[in-house]
């Protein structure tokens, strides 16, 4: 899916931000594989989040 973004919104946008719940370690390893980046992390809701970004420039 995030791919598709890429291929679709490259033109357009430089990275890609979004969050996944530090309970979904699966999740995370996933983005990393893809090209995100851990940038920060939050506590929200009594959850903790992982602000992660894909930076496009870095191809």
């Amino acid at each position: 899916m995030y791919q598709y973004y890429r291929d679709c919104l490259k033109t357009e946008y430089r990275y890609l931000v979004t969050d996944i719940a530090q309970e979904n370690p699966r999740s995370i390893k996933a983005h990393v594989k893809t090209g995100f980046e851990i940038i920060h992390s939050i506590q929200y809701g009594g959850i903790g989040w992982e602000i992660v970004i894909w930076d496009w420039n870095k191809l």
